[in-house]
């Protein structure tokens, strides 16, 4: 029971986010969370705030539901490039880019890194977050694709993060001449869904492999449902002796190291365990699932929902189900315990935030119903006063609207103490993950994202945010455990239809 309970301590409360040299573009980045001014809605219904043929490609950059994409166009066909979470860059949209965070549990503590392959910059962000004091360099063909990235994605040169704008190859043999050494080099260069030949060959990666220091290693991003996967896999293998691959489906990483022995399962989980506590990842690197399913250990999400995002998590589904229209919604709190007086700091806030603004796009669906959310103005503040102690004090002030858009209020003013609403949530996740090793339940269980501001999801599903849809999940999941029907709540039994 104790090593259940501080899993779940130790995975489920919210990181206060590092100072680094570099800020992520987010909620409070207005030239990013605001929508593009010369944005238009033409491409199911994403707004499209970037359409150019460059020399190498054509870009579209489109918008929806808060997040952004980047898109390649080649031989009639779509291709994600890259894609960032306006209110929370941190959170990958991405599902591969968590794959690749994978690397920093074989070298924990790189003081280079090299991407070949820019996008939108939005790994390369995450990485200068993570480790702030490394020096970030990047490598990009097309001036067009790194232009994007600065003016739609947030991406800042500077520093400790530079970008060369040239070909891979010829870029890596500047820097072998220039006997530039790298801890970790990231290998996600593609050109319409397929990375360029010159770039797969054995003479290219015996390059890299000439780039890196004593212990390096090289991730490669690959697709299996190419017909190259097999060769280049076979190349990676001809020239490193060490091959560890993670995911399947659409994108595995295969991380590459000079080294004759790999290291030990044991050691990697170890090292993820560790980093997960120091950095406080708000990406779920594979290494810790690993960890959590090999410790029988279950894991829902992180930083309780007890007080204003609980009230929001309320409000929205209702407004969402009687389809009423929302302007605006202003938070603001004060409080006057330890974690007020973190949070008054900007950086340390940034996450909070985040995890507060995030909740009304998944549940509100603005990209679904663009007339009855597609603008709204959502402003969060939190006010450190001492005197307040841990009592905490949460105003919303809801600008809503109505048939026949007739401007309508809510107000809340919301007393309550912190200490009081998170107690018992900790008491009921450790039954429930006690439950849940008795059933042979581990890693992400979903049915306890009742409880959480960020809850997990499977692999290549949205989380729920709706606080009555987590709950019917919950309930129903423990009749499935007890071996009860599951709550419908259909009702038709009770009346006299037949079915026609």
């Amino acid at each position: 029971m104790k090593t259940i309970l501080l899993m779940i301590m130790a995975l489920s409360f919210g990181p206060n986010l590092g100072t680094g040299d570099l800020v992520l573009c987010g909620a409070g980045n207005d030239e990013l969370a605001e929508s593009h001014p010369d944005a238009f809605d033409d491409y199911g219904g994403y707004k499209v705030l970037l359409e150019k043929e460059s020399l190498y490609h054509y870009i579209r950059v489109t918008e929806s539901g808060g997040v952004r994409y980047m898109q390649f166009r080649r031989s009639g066909g779509e291709y994600e490039e890259s894609a960032i979470n306006l209110a929370d860059p941190l959170s990958f949209e991405m599902g591969y880019y968590g794959l690749m965070m994978a690397a920093f549990a074989h070298h924990p503590a790189p003081k280079s890194v090299l991407f070949i392959g820019l996008g939108g910059g939005t790994l390369s962000m995450a990485v200068a977050h993570y480790y702030p004091d490394a020096q970030v360099d990047n490598i990009e063909l097309d001036p067009d694709v790194a232009a994007a990235a600065t003016e739609f994605f947030g991406f800042r040169e500077g520093p400790r993060m530079k970008v060369y704008i040239r070909d891979g190859r010829v870029q890596v043999r500047r820097f072998v001449r220039e006997k530039r050494k790298y801890d970790v080099i990231f290998l996600d260069a593609f050109r319409g869904g397929y990375i360029p030949y010159h770039l797969t060959t054995k003479e290219f990666i015996e390059s890299i492999g000439t780039l890196l220091t004593p212990g390096g290693i090289v991730v490669n991003n690959l697709r299996p449902g190419f017909e190259s996967y097999h060769y280049h896999r076979r190349t990676l293998a001809s020239v490193f002796p060490q091959q560890w691959s993670y995911g399947s489906g659409s994108n595995v990483i295969v991380i590459s190291a000079m080294g004759e022995t790999p290291p030990p399962k044991d050691t990697l989980l170890a090292v993820a365990e560790r980093l997960q506590k120091e950095k406080q990842f708000t990406v779920d690197i594979p290494a810790m699932m690993d960890l959590a399913r090999e410790r029988e250990l279950a894991i829902g999400g992180k930083d309780f929902k007890t007080g204003q995002t609980l009230m929001k998590t309320v409000l929205a589904p209702m407004l969402k189900a009687r389809m009423l229209g929302l302007a605006g919604w202003y938070s603001t709190n004060i409080l006057g315990n330890r974690d007020g007086e973190v949070l008054d700091d900007p950086e340390s806030f940034k996450t909070k935030e985040e995890s507060k603004l995030g909740v009304l796009e998944h549940i509100l669906r603005p990209e679904m119903y663009p007339d009855l959310y597609g603008k709204i103005f959502h402003k969060v503040r939190i006010n450190y006063y001492p005197p307040r102690g841990d009592n905490k004090e949460g105003w919303d002030n809801i600008d809503i609207f109505g048939w026949m858009g007739y401007p309508m209020q809510i107000k809340v003013d919301f007393l309550c103490r912190d200490s009081i609403l998170a107690a018992p949530i900790v008491l009921d996740l450790a039954l429930f993950a006690d439950l849940a090793q008795r059933a042979g339940m581990k890693g992400i269980q979903e049915w306890l994202s009742f409880y959480f501001k960020s809850p997990m999801a499977a692999p290549g599903l949205e989380p729920e945010h709706d606080l009555f849809i987590q709950q019917t999940k919950l309930k129903n999941t423990l009749r499935w455990l007890m071996g009860e029907e599951q709550i419908t709540h259909l009702g038709i039994e009770y009346y006299e239809y037949e079915r026609v």
